[in-house]
This record gives C-alpha cells, sequence and structure tokens, in this order.
C-alpha cells in the first residue's frame, strides 16, 4: 500500500481545512501543488479514518475525566464514613457505605469491568461487598 501524499504533507491540516470549509479539490490543488486525485483520495480515506481516530481520543479523554469525579466522590463518600464512624452516627454511617457502593459500581462501569445492561443484584455479589467492605469499612 502507498503512503498517501497529503498524510506526509507538511500543508496536511491546511488542506484538511479546506476539505472541511468545502474549497473545491481544483482550488486546493492549485494553492497547495497537489494532484487532485491524491486530495480526493485523502478526503475519501484518510480524513474519515482521522475522524474516528480523533472521536475515540475525545471519548477516552471523556471517561478519563467522568472516571477522575468518581474518584473525587467516592474519595468524599470514605471521608463522611470515617467521620461518621468517629462520631458513631450509624445511620449516616450506612448511607456513606452506599454512596461508596454506588461510586464502585459506577466506575465498575466507566472501566468496562461491569456491563451497563448488567444487573447487579442490589449492588455486588458476596465475596465482592466483603472486599469492598474490607477496603471502605475496615479500609485494609
Amino acid at each position: 500500500m502507498t503512503k498517501c501524499t497529503i498524510c506526509s504533507s507538511p500543508n496536511r491540516a491546511e488542506i484538511e481545512a479546506a476539505l472541511v470549509k468545502g474549497t473545491p479539490l481544483r482550488q486546493i490543488e492549485a494553492k497547495y501543488r497537489r494532484a487532485k486525485s491524491s486530495i480526493d483520495r485523502h478526503a475519501r480515506q484518510c480524513v474519515p479514518q482521522a475522524i474516528a481516530k480523533a472521536a475515540e481520543a475525545r471519548e477516552i479523554k471523556l471517561a478519563d475525566v467522568l472516571l477522575e469525579e468518581v474518584e473525587a466522590l467516592h474519595s468524599t463518600a470514605k471521608e463522611i464514613l470515617h467521620e461518621a464512624r468517629m462520631s458513631k452516627d450509624g445511620v449516616l454511617a450506612l448511607k456513606a457505605i452506599a454512596q461508596a457502593r454506588r461510586n464502585i459500581e459506577l466506575a465498575a462501569r466507566l472501566t468496562g469491568k461491569l456491563e451497563p445492561e448488567q444487573e447487579t443484584r442490589k449492588g455486588v455479589q458476596l465475596e465482592e461487598f466483603l472486599a469492598i467492605y474490607r477496603r471502605v469499612v475496615v479500609q485494609e
């Protein structure tokens, strides 16, 4: 497979911007001294791939941001749980545990460890609950 001459061009960004703006291929050809067929082939084959990669990168970045937010919420829930345990506020402790469980579940969904349509049967299975309990409540 031959390398796309537009992809390796120092003017690639300007050519793609012109394509996006709808500039006629003949004008792009004249301005950048590239064959019209190369520009057309680049527009049909390379640009969609680049757009798909950019969209995937944007999606990954969004997931990272969401995961950071969930981790911050989880940290807050753990702090509240700690404060509730210190003040022996059982009701608040149970609420903090419930929130921590929801945060863990959401983080698992965001990281792909739990499918969105999977039911968690009130959260988690026994082994998972015990692991979470040890990590959150006992803080092992």
